[in-house]
């Protein structure tokens, strides 16, 4: 079971609820699908003959006299889920016919200053919470590096095990260990506290469960900074544990998607790469003059999207890459991922009257899409069981769920067919886990409304093994 990434009782739950929701979907899609084919509608007949009992007739007779605000909301709904999916879609076709540059080449052939990128300091700040499984760790991997004008700064925010004393235990003049307490809590807190330490021009940001095999990461993250239009750099992240179970593995299958469709899609388009909070480095003068970070749920998305309205350009460093522990069980990553749909609401409100671009803003009003679906959903129910013309009002969006859905496995199966790993039975398999796992998101959403600060959505790392490249590091 733990394989499964069910450890407890509510590891049960989101299994079956996601296992639940995507087995409903997948059926409703299929039998959608033949019907629009067929023209045969195969359980009208079945709900007119429920719609005829009495508690179905007593419960919705009032809302006969509301067809058509019904149908109102379930299209504003529809167009909530759609549009992020068409931007999606977008995004997967311009990767398709619009292959990326290489990012290091292209600023090799522009580099517009002749200063040697190994005289400009980096400061390295790492946050942490109660990390002693896993600090030490990354230490090492930083002091390995082949780039040695750089300083760490580890600030222990509000800790309350041995983070201090195990970051302490290696002894270098590189490191400095700050033991931070406030009242408040947030990862931004911390992250501001290493920037009024920093001495770097260069500002570099890593989580304390991260791990660096590349021992010229520092430098060649130094490098693109010889572009001055450069302002910062997002590296490649990716799971050290993805056989941990099917939660990391398919954490880590997802992330290669997004990475694919959204980091690359979005690099075609010359827009800013999204920050993802951990291999992040930045320059100190635009930090500073931007304001630090702001103290969000999801501080590296509300970072990401001050970037983007000020025109600071933020690019994708696919050359260089960090490892990053995934939760491992249902509830760990639901819990996780509930703060991340609260913090980009949060940034969405906000910014609501903040276009920017229109992708960006369009990026930013996505997770409304989650509660698009719940209310669109109900709201259908209920039109669906007090009035008989529903398939005919219905048709087109139901049209469209066709052929938005079976786009987006193309693009899917062209996206595992390109990475190379896998042979067509398991591209085919792992196409349909992934479209059930996603479901997840529908309980995220629900469960963010839940969500009240930082600390209590935290990830717990273990840091027990990471999977390198094929090398196993014990702890």
């Amino acid at each position: 079971m733990q394989k499964l990434g069910i450890k407890k009782i509510n590891d049960i739950f989101y299994f079956f609820f996601v296992l639940l929701i995507g087995i409903f979907t997948f059926f409703n899609f299929f039998l959608t699908f033949y019907q629009l084919a067929t023209k045969h509608l195969l359980y009208k007949q079945i709900f007119q003959i429920i719609s005829h009992f009495y508690l179905f007739k007593s419960n919705f007779l009032l809302i006969h006299n509301f067809y058509n605000p019904i149908i109102y909301i379930i299209i504003f709904c529809t167009l909530l889920i759609y549009i992020p999916m068409f931007l999606w879609i977008f995004f997967g076709i311009i990767k398709i016919f619009y292959k990326p540059y290489k990012l290091k080449n292209k600023l090799k052939n522009n580099t517009t200053t002749n200063t040697n990128p190994h005289e400009k300091m980096i400061s390295v700040i790492i946050p942490a919470y109660n990390e002693e499984k896993v600090i030490k760790n990354i230490l090492s991997d930083l002091l390995s590096q082949n780039y040695k004008n750089f300083e760490i700064i580890v600030v222990a925010h509000n800790c309350t095990d041995n983070t201090v004393k195990k970051a302490k235990e290696i002894i270098n003049q590189k490191i400095k260990v700050i033991e931070y307490n406030t009242e408040k809590i947030g990862k931004a807190l911390a992250l501001n506290k290493g920037l009024n330490e920093a001495k770097g021009e260069l500002i570099a940001q890593f989580d304390a469960d991260n791990r660096i095999n590349d021992l010229d990461f520092l430098k060649k993250a130094a490098s693109y900074f010889e572009d001055i239009n450069i302002n910062g750099i997002q590296s490649e992240v990716v799971a050290s544990n993805p056989n941990s179970s099917f939660v990391s593995f398919m954490v880590d299958l997802e992330y290669e998607i997004f990475k694919e469709i959204s980091y690359y899609g979005r690099a075609a388009l010359g827009l800013n790469c999204i920050l993802a909070g951990t291999g992040v480095i930045l320059r100190k003068k635009d930090l500073l003059e931007i304001g630090g970070w702001n103290n969000y749920l999801v501080e590296d998305f509300e970072l990401s999207t001050r970037y983007s309205l000020k025109k600071k350009r933020i690019i994708f460093a696919s050359d260089i890459k960090v490892y990053d522990e995934k939760p491992t069980t249902w509830y760990e990553m639901i819990r996780q991922r509930k703060r991340w749909i609260k913090g980009y609401l949060q940034v969405f409100l906000k910014n609501i009257t903040n276009f920017g671009n229109i992708i960006d803003y369009i990026y930013r009003l996505s997770p409304l899409s989650i509660f698009a679906w719940w209310f669109s959903t109900l709201f259908f129910l209920i039109y669906f069981f007090t009035n008989n013309n529903l398939f005919k009002i219905f048709k087109f969006i139901n049209f469209l769920w066709i052929i938005i859905t079976f786009s987006f496995i193309i693009l899917i199966i062209y996206i595992l067919i390109k990475l190379k790993k896998y042979n067509w039975k398991k591209i085919l398999y792992f196409c349909f886990l992934y479209w059930i796992f996603e479901f997840h998101w529908l309980w995220v959403g629900l469960a963010s409304l839940t969500v009240s600060n930082w600390r209590d959505t935290k990830t717990i790392h273990n840091g027990d093994f990471y999977l390198i490249q094929g090398v196993k590091i014990e702890k």
